[in-house]
């Protein structure tokens, strides 16, 4: 196992992405040129803390696996296969590359034009190579950096971080999942913590650069497991999730309480064996479309069908990747589901004879949000921004119980 941590946190006055509301707008936009790097949003103004890449290479026998945890709000496929392209060039083939969601993280960098005018802003080419210039440097950098481990893994209860944002107190998960190595000096190298939460502690006001919550809890996480590399936040099913956090001081305040927990657990660690399996699946969304309908509560009756958008907006084809790491079956989601979906896919994958199965979520490219058909038809920003519309959530759990079947 080996990781890296590199800053790649853009130059001051790059927007940040993730808000669309009128806090983060320039109006009207920028149309003559008076900003150098923003024409949607307001150019950034500073940073609380840095953007980084974070990257966890594992090797078991022949076989080498790639984590990355971005400081960013979402991955388009395209900066997703470059990466790909780039660690294959390393001898790593099995990858899952992870945006940690925070709203406070670089825009510029995508170049689907629908999300650039949602709250991403334009894509800027020179921004985007250097983004992915240092997310290569991480990878590159665990690639080399390998020692011999043993994986462990651990589940803790994390109470009173979050809350369910559509009105179902019931709807939440709080457990926590941990995969951590440890080498022939106890210490440990790295690892990851798998949970599902909103890093938007910062609201559209905030424009300085941050990893938000996320942050946070690796800084935490990190410092009290004395991990000589960085403990990698990967999300779950946070489509429905908010923090229970309130303000900038509050992010390593509440950090650190996480990371108590964390360690609180490790004693109870199974270490896993040393075993490997993977299996992948394209397939393809129900057309994609933004409906007026579900984001204008009181549209007039003759706009309520009207529907835009097209595949260059919303693509429809993705991957999902099961990925066993001993007894652990790691499942990816290419976008935001919420906590119904997640519990669902794991209540299958149990029957298929997978106990312990995490939910990384945002993980492998991005298509929005998901949820189930009857909380869709709840209306609400999550059924807004779903895009593949009410079977696009059963869609990805037929997609999960194809994979278990093999």
């Amino acid at each position: 196992m080996g990781g890296s941590t590199v800053d790649v946190t853009p130059p001051i006055g790059v927007p940040l992405a993730g808000y669309g509301g009128v806090d983060r707008r320039i109006i009207p936009w920028d149309i003559l040129g008076k900003h150098k790097y923003a024409h949607f949003l307001k150019p950034s103004v500073g940073v609380l803390d840095p953007i980084r890449s974070k990257a966890l290479v594992i090797t078991l026998g022949t076989e080498k696996i790639l984590f990355v945890s971005l400081d960013t709000v979402g991955l388009e496929n395209s900066f997703v296969n470059a990466l790909k392209k780039h660690a294959a060039k390393l001898g790593i083939h099995n990858v899952i590359i992870s945006a940690t969601h925070t709203h406070s993280g670089p825009g510029t960098l995508g170049q689907n034009k629908f999300y650039s005018i949602l709250a991403m802003d334009r894509y800027i080419p020179s921004v985007y190579k250097k983004f992915l210039k240092g997310v290569e440097q991480s990878i590159t950098e665990a690639a080399a950096m390998q020692e011999p481990v043993n994986l462990f893994r651990t589940d803790f209860s994390a109470v009173g971080f979050q809350r369910n944002r559509r009105d179902h107190p019931e709807m939440l998960d709080p457990t926590a999942h941990l995969l951590y190595g440890r080498n022939s000096k106890n210490e440990i190298v790295g690892g990851f913590v798998n949970y599902g939460v909103h890093p938007t502690v910062l609201g559209e006001e905030n424009l300085k650069f941050s990893a938000d919550f996320a942050g946070g809890i690796e800084r935490q996480l990190t410092r009290r497991l004395a991990s000589k590399n960085t403990i990698l936040f990967i999300n779950a099913m946070e489509g429905d999730v908010s923090p229970q956090v309130g303000g900038y001081e509050q992010i390593d305040v509440k950090g650190a309480e996480f990371a108590e927990l964390a360690a609180a657990a490790i004693p109870a660690s199974t270490e896993l064996p040393h075993t490997f399996k993977i299996r992948r699946g394209n397939f393809e969304m129900p057309k994609g479309k933004l409906r007026l309908e579900n984001c204008i509560p009181k549209i007039p009756k003759w706009l309520r069908k009207l529907a835009i958008g097209n595949s260059r907006w919303f693509p429809r084809g993705y991957e999902i990747t099961h990925m066993e790491l001993g007894d652990v079956l790691l499942m990816t989601w290419p976008g935001e589901a919420t906590v119904e979906l997640g519990v669902t896919a794991q209540k299958l994958a149990a029957d298929h004879g997978f106990r312990n199965a995490w939910n990384l979520g945002l993980s492998n490219g991005y298509m929005g949000y998901f949820l189930s058909e009857a909380d869709y038809g709840e209306r609400g920003y999550e059924t807004c921004v779903s895009y593949h519309g009410a079977k696009g959530g059963s869609k990805l759990i037929d997609s999960h119980l194809e994979l278990l079947k093999f």
